[in-house]
């Protein structure tokens, strides 16, 4: 004679949570030889012997499980449902959140455990969130720091947090010459500017010449001549900018470096050679006497003197950075005396005589 199948009297099974540990008792009537589940949420196991159901969900949601009890005389069995909670949400997006003023911002909140939906307060103007995707977008219209709020929620829960919206000043555009002309051994300054600056920096300056970091203004004395080609940033938070200037650094103005006094005779061929630091490309002289000219290409003065006497003449050399000047004092002695009377002359003893020297 058989005992009656076991009927199953277990109430109602309590809900668990993913992650987290999970024990129940399967019961019955009439001496359940052994037991069964199916429909278990995966992690979730049945000792067929004793009718326990244990494990740890790894998933989330509600399941029909059905219970069986056996015994020689049959199967008792019965549906009931399972929740399996979420995990409250953990936000992991960053807590601080850049962009520019007057450009598309973007931001993408981020949790755990399968948000839902989320939620974003007191955001700039400009600003919106998707509450299904967690985006953040739109368009600053001006710079300034907002601290705003963000939250993820699922079933479980809602993880919330605060974080800083800093919207910087549009990237910086610079403002200054192309071109930019000095003379070595002279002091130097050019002001560079622009719009949003950071910190300042140049590469390819001249020797002699630096740039302030903080404002832009380069200086110094340059110490060669030559065309040097640098380039001049600042970068910001919004980004950096860069110009290319071309510097051209002209050598000093000439100095005369040739004798200041210099001694030719009437009618005798004289030169003279003009000399001066700083590489002139052209010579000139005022003041010679008659007979004398300068070559402008050389400084060479030359020629025949036909005037005696003693003359300043001005000396000039000239470069691209100006014209030096000197004084020479140049004397022109006269001709030698050449004797034109008679070599010979005659005269009568104790009678007067006279003979013109010429």
């Amino acid at each position: 004679v058989l005992p009656p199948p076991p009927a199953v009297t277990s109430g109602a099974m309590p809900a668990g949570q993913i992650g987290t540990a999970y024990q129940f008792q399967i019961t019955a009537t009439n001496n359940p030889a052994n037991f069964n589940a199916v429909g278990l949420p995966a992690g979730l196991f049945v000792n067929t012997t004793g009718g326990q159901i244990f494990g740890t969900p790894s998933v989330f949601g509600t399941f029909a499980v059905t219970l069986f009890a056996s015994n020689p005389g049959g199967t008792g069995q019965s549906v009931m449902p399972l929740t399996i909670l979420n995990i409250p949400p953990v936000l992991t997006s960053p807590y601080n959140a850049p962009g520019i003023a007057g450009q598309p911002f973007l931001y993408q909140i981020t949790a755990t455990n399968s948000p839902t939906s989320y939620g974003a307060t007191d955001l700039p103007s400009g600003l919106s969130i998707n509450t299904a995707s967690g985006q953040i977008s739109g368009v600053v219209p001006a710079s300034g720091i907002w601290i705003a709020n963000m939250s993820a929620t699922n079933s479980a829960g809602t993880a919330a947090g605060a974080f800083a919206i800093l919207i910087f000043p549009p990237p910086p555009v610079i403002t200054g010459p192309s071109s930019a002309s000095g003379t070595a051994g002279v002091d130097f300054g050019l002001q560079f500017l622009a719009t949003n600056p950071g910190n300042w920096s140049a590469s390819g300056l001249p020797p002699g010449l630096t740039m302030n970091s903080i404002n832009g203004f380069i200086s110094g004395i340059p110490s060669s001549a030559g065309t040097y080609t640098a380039t001049v940033q600042t970068a910001s938070n919004s980004g950096t900018a860069s110009a290319t200037i071309v510097f051209t650094i002209l050598p000093p103005p000439p100095v005369i470096t040739s004798a200041l006094s210099a001694q030719g005779q009437d009618g005798v061929s004289f030169a003279y050679q003009m000399a001066a630091s700083g590489s002139p490309s052209s010579y000139n002289a005022t003041g010679l006497p008659a007979g004398l000219s300068v070559d402008p290409a050389t400084g060479k003065i030359s020629g025949t003197p036909s005037v005696p006497g003693t003359f300043n003449v001005i000396l000039r050399a000239t470069n691209g950075s100006g014209t030096g000047q000197a004084t020479l004092v140049l004397t022109i002695l006269p001709s030698q005396p050449v004797i034109t009377s008679a070599g010979t002359a005659g005269g009568i003893v104790g009678t007067s005589f006279g003979y013109q020297i010429t």
